[in-house]
């Protein structure tokens, strides 16, 4: 299970902690959330989120994979993509400090696209932008 939810290279400590915390979860829990992550679909109506999105995902994510952000990326009105390397589904405790950065510059409104690395390629589409 864990191989779907983190990168390659995720610390040992994060991997020994999730695989005991994997143990400790019912399976009913686990078919709950699956459940509720199948069901869940609000395809249709991005177009009238009005708010910008900061869209974060890890380039390793088996559980959502990249495509799916960038179809927010393109359907949402205002979004930003930022796809993070080495990095899974769980990319905001295997890179927390990239995470925080880009939470902090869009919420203090000091500009989208700051905080990015110097060796990432943007790609401006119409209004959107991602980092890859």
């Amino acid at each position: 299970m864990l191989y779907f939810i983190y990168g390659e290279n995720a610390a040992p400590s994060l991997l020994e902690e999730a695989q005991r915390e994997l143990m400790e979860t019912p399976p009913e829990v686990f078919y709950a959330d699956f459940c509720a992550c199948d069901c869940f679909d609000l395809m249709k109506k991005l177009s009238s989120i009005e708010v910008p999105a900061l869209i974060l995902v890890g380039r390793e994510d088996r559980l959502t994979p990249l495509k799916y952000s960038l179809f927010l990326n393109e359907n949402l009105p205002d979004a930003e993509l930022a796809v993070l390397e080495e990095a899974g589904h769980m990319v905001m405790l295997e890179q927390p400090k990239k995470i925080n950065k880009y939470i902090r510059d869009l919420s203090s409104g000091s500009g989208r696209g700051r905080g990015r690395e110097p060796d990432k390629r943007t790609v401006n589409r119409s209004r959107k932008k991602a980092v890859f």
